[in-house]
């Protein structure tokens, strides 16, 4: 409601009553960890707070969710198929100009041999003007039978936000 200063009416009616969410603060307390496992339930639209999808099947999931891959830490994970230009983005975090910073993920393939994965950031959660820092797999394989870790060691330009991307495509 206004409130309504120098007039004899004093206050306006109260506005009838609705729901928002705040933005997300970036975080700033390193090292920083999100394993998925704190999710109550998983399905297309679960995802930790602050995350970010951006086009396409991402989702969360577990071993029961997929037959495809198991979770590499129980109890949950982030997948996604027959992808096209589809990104996931971390939470925002707060950096430091010039300093360096470790971001760091496990991934795991179904087997086929149509896949590219590329690791971008931004200043915000979107692809729009986001820098590709690495080719993950250049249309390879990942392996359907073990994780593998990837670690991209980011300096940052200048101090301010930034948000981490994975983009995938698939074919088949």
């Amino acid at each position: 409601r206004q409130d309504c200063t120098g007039s004899s009416n004093g206050y306006s009616s109260n506005s009838s009553q609705g729901s928002f969410t705040t933005l997300c603060a970036s975080l700033s307390s390193f090292p920083w960890t999100e394993n998925f496992d704190a999710l109550a339930s998983v399905g297309s639209t679960l995802f930790p707070t602050c995350w970010k999808k951006e086009n396409g099947d991402w989702a969360s999931g577990n071993a029961s969710s997929s037959s495809y891959t198991d979770p590499r830490s129980p109890n949950n994970y982030i997948n996604y198929w027959l992808a096209s230009n589809e990104w996931i983005w971390t939470p925002t975090f707060s950096f430091v100009s010039g300093t360096s910073y470790d971001f760091s993920f496990y991934y795991q393939g179904d087997g086929d041999n149509a896949w590219t994965v590329d690791v971008g950031v931004n200043s915000g959660q979107s692809s729009v003007g986001a820098t590709i820092l690495s080719n993950v797999i250049s249309t390879g394989t990942a392996s359907s039978t073990s994780y593998q870790q990837k670690t991209i060691t980011y300096v940052a330009p200048s101090t301010g936000d930034y948000a981490f991307g994975i983009r995938v495509n698939e074919t088949g």
